[in-house]
């Protein structure tokens, strides 16, 4: 899969929308990614009505309607903010073999060993103080609120301080009620994780060390919980890194060029990967020798067609994104060509050395 057919689904976070990823889109797009920045259920220019949800289900809809509709060949990239990261890891569950990588920045993340509740009380036994919002009682002052609205203050001071003024103004005409979810079996059962499908899916966690909704110690508790493949950090940034750190968000490189396959079906882990030119040039070949000197010296490929290790589609991979001056095939041959065919491989290596010694 080329980098222009790489595409990033953006899952936007508590009261906010598809609106708040129009930087990281932007960039993203400008670099040739395809993007797609999704409205939740009454978020954004959704038509429903936070009061109107009934269910987990009914919020993540949109989502889930999306990676239905993928072509059954396509993965993609999720990345998932602040409470989206709650609603990646349901689609992940869902529809791991349509998951790449996922992305969590600054997100909630539960897990299989970590249910949906247990990251939900702990955010909230952090917080300082919930300040300005608002809260609706639909089922009346006896029982927990329904809704809520993050306050103007709040934003300020805890989700924009390190953002730009004018997208602290734009985000404050444009949030809407979210509806919470109170302690019921339904939502529990609508947010229960595996290990066979959810824990099949590499996962990223994008740290932000000047969050003050998500505040680091409880990003790292979450990490510490729920164990992810990789885990990056944004120096400086607030908890609306789309905003604070757009640039730094869209070049964190981690598996997002690679890309893995799933012999055994879905419900189970990847069975191979393939490298991508992003991460083998910045985790493989960081060190290796400039071209200047390495690409002074003629170089030549023995394919091995019938390589389970290192298969035909990888090694040709290599050739066609850094090209040689010959490329020779051993038909034939599996991963230790040396045993395998011997006698062709002292050939070819004969032939190879009359012609450039």
């Amino acid at each position: 899969m080329e980098k222009k057919e790489r595409h990033f689904v953006l899952v936007h976070g508590t009261c906010h929308g598809a609106w708040s990823w129009y930087k990281v889109a932007t960039l993203l797009k400008s670099a040739g990614y395809n993007v797609t920045a999704l409205d939740l259920a009454a978020s954004g220019i959704h038509p429903t009505q936070a009061h109107e949800l009934r269910s987990l289900s009914d919020y993540l809809e949109p989502l889930m309607e999306f990676m239905a509709s993928l072509p059954a060949d396509e993965r993609v990239i999720l990345v998932g903010h602040s409470f989206g990261g709650a609603c990646i890891s349901v689609a992940m569950e869902k529809f791991p073999e349509k998951v790449s990588v996922a992305v969590y920045a600054t997100a909630l993340m539960f897990g299989p060993d970590l249910n949906f509740y247990a990251v939900y009380d702990e955010f909230f036994r952090r917080i300082d103080s919930l300040m300005d919002s608002q809260f609706t009682f639909d089922q009346g002052p006896n029982n927990p609120p329904t809704t809520g609205l993050l306050g103007p203050n709040l934003m300020a001071s805890k989700s924009y301080q390190l953002s730009p003024p004018e997208d602290l103004t734009l985000a404050m005409s444009l949030v809407r009620p979210f509806r919470l979810y109170g302690h019921d079996a339904l939502s529990l059962k609508e947010a229960e994780l595996t290990k066979e499908k959810y824990g099949s899916v590499h996962r990223v966690y994008i740290v932000c060390d000047q969050d003050s909704a998500i505040k680091e110690d409880f990003q790292r508790w979450m990490i510490e919980k729920n164990p992810t493949d990789e885990v990056k950090v944004i120096t400086g940034s607030d908890h609306m890194v789309m905003f604070s750190k757009p640039t730094e968000l869209c070049r964190l490189d981690s598996f997002m060029d690679s890309q893995f396959t799933l012999d055994l079906g879905p419900n189970n882990p990847p069975t191979s990967s393939l490298f991508r030119s992003n991460f083998m040039s910045t985790k493989l070949y960081q060190l290796s020798p400039p071209k200047e000197k390495y690409g002074s010296v003629c170089r030549v490929y023995i394919v091995c067609d019938q390589d389970n290790v290192v298969k035909e589609d990888f090694q040709r991979w290599m050739i066609e994104n850094n090209p040689i001056d010959e490329v020779n095939v051993i038909i034939g041959s599996d991963h230790t060509v040396m045993f395998s065919k011997p006698k062709e491989l002292c050939s070819c290596l004969q032939e190879i050395g009359d012609k450039y010694s």
